[in-house]
C-alpha cells in the first residue's frame, strides 16, 4: 500500500514543479497520497462488497464515484456551485 504511492510521487512530485523547500512539504504530499490510495481501495472493495456480480458492479460503481470527481473542484470551481452543493 505505500510503495504505489511512493514511486508515484517520486516520479510526479518534481515532474509538476510543486514547491520543494523542505522534506515536509513532500511528506504532506505524500501522507494525502497514500490516504487517497486508502480510500480509493476502501470505495471499490465496499462496492465489490454490496454488488456481487462483476457485471453490475461496472456499471454501478462508477455512478457512485462520478459526484466525487465532479465536486472535487477539478472540472468546476467551487465558486461557480450553487450553494446548496
Amino acid at each position: 500500500m505505500f510503495s504505489i504511492p511512493l514511486i508515484f510521487n517520486l516520479m510526479i512530485y518534481w515532474t509538476v514543479g510543486l514547491n520543494f523547500t523542505s522534506w515536509t512539504n513532500f511528506a504532506i504530499f505524500y501522507i494525502t497520497c497514500i490516504l487517497q490510495h486508502g480510500c480509493g481501495i476502501a470505495l471499490g472493495l465496499c462496492g465489490g462488497c454490496l454488488i456481487p456480480d462483476p457485471r453490475v458492479s461496472k456499471a454501478v460503481i462508477p455512478v457512485f464515484i462520478l459526484p466525487f470527481m465532479l465536486f472535487a473542484g477539478f472540472f468546476v470551481n467551487r465558486e461557480s456551485l450553487p450553494t446548496y452543493l
